[in-house]
């Protein structure tokens, strides 16, 4: 599948509830419109259910503001047996980018290979070339971090 085909894209309005102790769009409103626009791509993907593995990378770049309408848009950037990763970005109502992101994805069947997604713009295959290191650099903050999580 070509990585395009996974691309999804959706709006969402920032509302006075939306807003941090600064009067900006909170972070962790950013975060979980991403995650849902995210797994929609994997959607276009796989019918298989999938949940969020991690958040690799979140990187805030301007804030968002009361009345701005927030676009996201996404692909799925790279796979690796059940494993897929979503590259997705931010923009507000100037079309100026607020944020970005890496988050990974886990298929729920054990037995299940998620199919290639093939890059074709420059920019696709320079994100989908660097996949295999920043799955990697995931697994081994993972290892690290069992020190702090297991009993």
């Amino acid at each position: 599948m070509k990585t395009s085909e996974t691309r999804y894209e959706n709006k969402f309005l920032v509302t006075k509830k939306d807003l941090n102790y600064l009067g900006i769009l909170f972070g962790g409103k950013t975060v979980a419109e991403m995650d849902l626009n995210f797994a929609n791509a994997i959607r276009k993907l796989t019918n298989e259910n999938a949940v969020t593995g991690s958040v690799d990378k979140v990187r805030f770049l301007r804030p968002g503001k009361l009345g701005d309408t927030i676009t996201i848009v996404s692909t799925v950037s790279g796979t690796d047996e059940r494993v897929a990763e979503v590259f997705g970005r931010a923009y507000n109502s100037s079309h100026e980018l607020i944020a970005y992101a890496f988050f990974t994805y886990i298929v729920l069947k054990k037995d299940y290979r998620l199919p290639e997604v093939v890059p074709e713009t420059d920019e696709e295959k320079q994100i989908a070339a660097d996949f295999l290191k920043r799955q990697q650099r995931s697994l081994e903050d993972h290892e690290l971090a069992k020190r702090w999580t297991e009993e």
